[in-house]
């Protein structure tokens, strides 16, 4: 997990272009399926597992449809990998402690990328950690500025933002959480000023948007009344939309770039319609667009690569993980273990709202961040139920429901929103 943040393959000399990250993945791999015989991990101790399994079958299928064998092969190369990083995250992290590891390993490497983005900013040369050209900050001539961004799947300003947001509530609880040392609370401050300052710095609209919602989320799942949660929420909001990055200024209906993802939409509503089952073939939208460009909306672009049955899993994976996680987060507890389970489940809740808010404006359906985020849903749903006693309102087979009425009621909604807008 912390080669993916740090990457040294990408910019120290004598590892660049280095196969470190196979080597270790394949060590990965090779140890869990060693230990799962003896291991604690069981596949249905999660739906979040069979409902991956599904997606991943419906990805395969979006080719087989077209006959397409080339993407077929790539999507198991490509994604394949990202569903195994997703089982290595829901099978190893099999107890509490391993999850603390997990997180703190993931705040490290947020803070490592914080600090690159912060070098490039402040360095004459825009330029981080190394010495090569990926190593320096973007310059957006359109705004006149320069926009931070990491390596990797990072490596685009709007990515790093979003996972910057991901790890902030794990870093709030810190704050205000009873029984934390004031040098903790310090520490957690500074932290979060850096990475919030990092983030401002990478002017990603999507990445303030994200932290807009995932602050109102995070306010709302730990306010005991609900009514101060939500007037916290939005002067919250108000205050990062005014304070907001210089591109926040042209986010409106009538700017061009928001015209422009208006016709992507249009053109992924196209291919929806052309195959609704199996949609156009995953990773093949700009195949089919008449600009070469992507959706730049995550749920748009689900259901026109891989049609209704794509979108039906994708759209499960997010209604199972934040009903677990909000029901996980409800429970109140003298136990300390099953409390601090209880804030992780919260924390993760606000991430994948801010997640999948910037989604929203960005096409972001298969990128590696939101799947450790699913893997660590499934962990924290095995460990509850084998440590203690389900939580009452978790996801259940019957809430399936839900997704199939979420892949419903969505396309019709935002095609009248492409409507109105339009």
């Amino acid at each position: 997990m912390m080669l993916l943040f740090v990457r040294p393959m990408e910019w120290v000399p004598g590892l660049i272009g280095s196969h470190i990250m196979l080597f270790v993945g394949a060590a990965a791999v090779l140890a869990t399926l060693m230990t799962l015989p003896v291991s604690q991990w069981r596949f249905q101790s999660a739906p979040q597992n069979w409902l991956m399994v599904g997606f991943f079958a419906a990805c395969l299928m979006s080719h087989v449809r077209h006959t397409y064998f080339a993407a077929f092969v790539d999507t198991i190369t490509g994604f394949g990998r990202i569903v195994l990083l997703y089982f290595l995250v829901a099978i190893n992290v099999s107890t509490l402690r391993r999850l603390r590891v997990l997180v703190g390993v993931m705040i490290l490497g947020c803070l490592f990328m914080t600090v690159h983005g912060i070098l490039q900013w402040h360095s004459p040369t825009h330029m981080g950690f190394g010495v090569y050209e990926n190593s320096a900050a973007i310059y957006d001539t359109y705004h006149d500025t320069y926009r931070v961004r990491a390596f990797g799947f990072f490596n685009d300003p709007n990515d790093l933002a979003l996972m910057l947001v991901t790890i902030l509530p794990f870093l709030i609880g810190g704050l205000h959480r009873r029984g934390v040392m004031p040098p903790r609370r310090l520490l957690n401050a500074v932290m979060i000023a850096a990475i919030v300052y990092c983030i401002f710095r990478t002017n990603s609209r999507g990445g303030w948007l994200a932290l807009a919602a995932m602050l109102v989320a995070y306010a709302w799942v730990h306010a005991r009344g609900k009514k101060l949660a939500v007037t916290l929420g939005v002067m919250c909001l108000a205050g990062l939309m005014a304070l907001g990055p210089s591109r926040m200024g042209s986010l409106s209906a009538t700017e061009s770039s928001a015209r422009n993802r208006l016709v992507y939409w249009a053109y992924g509503n196209r291919m929806l319609k052309a195959w609704p089952i199996f949609g156009a073939g995953m990773g093949r939208f700009e195949e089919f667009s008449d600009d070469g460009k992507v959706a730049h909306n995550s749920f748009v672009h689900c259901y026109a690569e891989l049609g209704l049955l794509g979108y039906f899993f994708w759209l499960a994976l997010l209604v199972a993980c934040m009903k677990d996680s909000y029901a996980l987060g409800r429970i109140r507890t003298d136990d300390p273990e099953r409390q601090e389970l209880g804030e992780m489940a919260r924390a993760c809740f606000a991430a994948l709202i801010g997640y999948m808010a910037a989604a929203f404006f960005l096409s972001r359906t298969y990128i590696a961040p939101l799947y450790i985020l699913f893997g660590i849903f499934a962990a924290l749903r095995a460990i509850n139920d084998r440590e203690f006693e389900p939580a009452a309102g978790r996801f259940e087979q019957r809430d399936l429901r839900y997704a199939l009425l979420a892949t419903l009621l969505s396309i019709p909604a935002l095609y009248v929103l492409l409507r109105i807008a339009m």
